[in-house]
């Protein structure tokens, strides 16, 4: 509202950033313009950091006027304004730039690295001559690769292809001489096999040498298990040949009568034998013979 601009502040700047251009020879006026209240305010113009003595000044507003005679001239000026409380914040900035008057200079100290499917390409800037200016990447027939603000390309490419680039620099007034290139791009290499021919042949050997040294270590243990369990058959077969008989039958059973089969079984149960019958009896328990012999204690009954 209107009412808010009269309340008392200190000096700001109307444009914070200014731009004026020219060229050697010229006259520019720059302009300094400011809000405050009170209104009566004083400017200090500087640049370099050094304060510029001659500025016209008219209530809120200052003006610096600037022969320019060389390059030097072209310079970022500061303009700050003071009333009774104080100091404005920041400064005023005017930037006076040169206006083109040649075409822009050609990018210098061009390098490449060619890939299979790409190429980049890396220069250094040239004098801009004042205008803003890019750069870009043609082919010998005209056609537009690339394009960028630096001298710094990405460019997809073919493999094995040779191509033929300019590179250049574009502005208002023209274009640059052009910065010639000839590249060509490697193939792609097929994929290398993990490991040689030999290697894979060695690995094969190495594999068949370790199968065979495990069939031959399970035959081995195999062959000696054998050994022992017929070791272990032989034994046992020897302690049961070497055992006493538990009753003694007067002669072998294959040659004992009818009679004596009779006899001994008799004795052995203890009764007596009427016809082809046992009549069994028991007989009182005899005391247990010593550790490794065998008797049979008998008692008759009539």
């Amino acid at each position: 509202m209107f009412w808010l601009s009269l309340l008392p502040d200190h000096p700001s700047c109307v444009t914070p950033l200014s731009e004026y251009v020219g060229k050697i020879g010229d006259v520019v006026v720059l302009r300094c313009e400011v809000d405050a209240s009170p209104s009566q305010v004083e400017f200090r113009w500087t640049v370099d950091g050094e304060e510029v003595s001659e500025h016209a000044d008219k209530e809120l507003v200052s003006e610096v006027t600037v022969e320019l005679q060389q390059l030097s001239d072209f310079k970022e000026y500061h303009c700050q304004a003071k009333n009774k409380l104080g100091t404005g914040v920041e400064p005023c900035v005017i930037q006076l730039f040169e206006i083109a008057t040649a075409l822009p200079a050609s990018p210098v100290d061009c390098d490449y690295i060619a890939l299979p499917t790409s190429i980049n390409i890396t220069c250094k800037e040239g004098q801009a001559a004042g205008s803003q200016q890019h750069y870009v990447v043609l082919s010998r027939a005209g056609r537009e690769m690339a394009r960028s603000l630096h001298p710094d390309f990405y460019i997809v490419a073919e493999p094995q292809k040779l191509y033929h680039l300019d590179v250049l620099a574009v502005s208002g007034l023209g274009n640059s001489s052009r910065v010639s290139l000839s590249i060509l791009t490697p193939s792609i290499e097929a994929p290398k096999p993990l490991m040689s021919q030999a290697a894979l042949i060695g690995v094969v050997i190495a594999a068949i040498i370790i199968v065979f040294i495990i069939i031959i270590v399970i035959v081995f243990l195999s062959q000696k298990k054998k050994k022992v369990n017929k070791a272990n058959y032989s034994l046992r077969e020897g302690e049961r040949k070497n055992e006493p008989p538990l009753l003694a039958r007067g002669a072998e059973e294959g040659n004992a009568t009818p009679s004596d089969r009779n006899a001994n079984n008799s004795l052995y149960t203890g009764g007596e034998t009427r016809g082809n019958s046992i009549t069994e009896h028991k007989a009182p328990l005899a005391p247990l013979a010593p550790p490794g012999k065998y008797c049979l204690s008998l008692t008759s009954f009539r």
